[in-house]
């Protein structure tokens, strides 16, 4: 064991095994039990002693690295501005021109603290946790809890909306399909347009939910990565609500090209009642979306039969953001649009099953 001590660095490389090398448990015990070797139980202290210190000294490393980062960065940012005013021909005009410039400066130096460097602290942590967990803890929850929680909002929410989209299980209650084709073409080298033509819904559980006019709701998501990107809304239907039929084409212009490969990305497909008492959804992966060069038109594409279904809210990756979103900003725009429509539905129709309204 003070081999052990006087070695932090072998400490160190043997984090894993070292309660077994120096017999924590029957050490405890003798603590415990009140032993009466004193030279014993200094021993003790002084190893545990020694191991504070190491890792308070590589945590206080760790912090001035950071600084210096900070540091830098803040340099780096109003050294332009301050070369500006030196070199200005008239002191007043280059002293006001650099107290702007510098303002402007400091505000981007707090974004960039705020935006990139406290979100790296904050997966360090997280890394370091999920770590711990996955060594000395065997409880599987709350690994996967940590490990989620190091992962930025953008995967994260990609997460949440491939587990919709993939999900496999049966729903508690039917509620119906959806007929649509989609296909892409290139417009340039790094852009795209979408293409969905949604045909029509089977078996819709139209007299349980007294429906009178259905609409469908193009949306792609997340929104993070489509800033500019509205939803689109179809015509309603008001004949035979069990088998709809839309007919509607919709088209999303001028897409980056790498979106089509960006794990859960996708355009969801939002089946309405007009009052809103129905509602449910259907997710296809964008990467699933074929290539129009091939086909003459899109009526040739193959048509996908998707079951309209539910949000799980029970799933990790969605209560990991719903537990971030008192403190994310994204997370609870996020959070907020899928429980949107919850709010809006109708008391009387709150207890009936099946009508958990489903919005990115």
């Amino acid at each position: 064991a003070c081999i052990l001590a006087n070695s932090v660095e072998h400490v160190r490389k043997d984090l894993e095994d070292l309660p077994h090398q120096m017999q924590w448990e029957e050490s405890l015990n003798k603590l415990n039990e009140g032993s009466e070797d004193t030279n014993f139980t200094d021993q003790v202290k002084r190893i545990l002693n020694l191991i504070h210190q190491s890792m308070d000294s590589n945590l206080k490393c760790i912090v001035a690295v950071s600084l210096n980062t900070a540091s830098a960065n803040l340099q780096c940012q109003y050294e332009k501005p301050l070369s500006t005013w030196l070199q200005a021909s008239n002191l007043q005009q280059g002293y006001d021109r650099f107290l702007c410039y510098f303002n402007e400066y400091v505000e981007s130096v707090n974004e960039i603290l705020k935006e990139d460097l406290i979100p790296k602290f904050l997966s360090l942590v997280w890394v370091s946790n999920a770590d711990v967990h996955s060594k000395w803890i065997s409880r599987r929850t709350t690994t996967r809890i940590c490990r989620n929680n190091k992962r930025e909002y953008s995967k994260l929410v990609g997460l949440s909306i491939i587990h919709v989209a993939e999900s496999i299980v049966s729903p508690v209650e039917y509620l119906g399909h959806i007929a649509f084709q989609a296909g892409y073409k290139l417009t340039g080298e790094e852009s795209v347009d979408l293409y969905v033509n949604v045909q029509k819904g089977q078996r819709l559980p139209a007299r349980k939910f007294e429906m009178n006019e259905l609409y469908v709701k193009l949306t792609l998501c997340p929104s993070s990565l489509f800033p500019n990107q509205i939803p689109l809304k179809s015509t309603p239907v008001t004949e035979d609500s069990d088998n709809p039929v839309f007919n509607q084409f919709f088209q999303f212009s001028n897409l980056p090209a790498k979106i089509l490969s960006i794990k859960g990305a996708v355009v969801q497909v939002l089946v309405l009642n007009q009052d809103k008492s129905y509602s449910a959804e259907a997710v296809l992966l964008l990467k699933q979306v074929q290539n129009m060069s091939g086909f003459a038109s899109l009526e040739f594409l193959p048509v996908y039969l998707m079951a309209l279904k539910k949000f799980d809210m029970s799933q990790i990756s969605y209560q990991v953001l719903k537990n971030r979103s008192r403190w994310d900003k994204n997370a609870k725009l996020f959070i907020n649009s899928r429980n949107k429509a919850v709010k809006n539905q109708k008391i009387s129709l709150s207890c009936i099953p099946g009508k958990n309204p489903c919005l990115f």
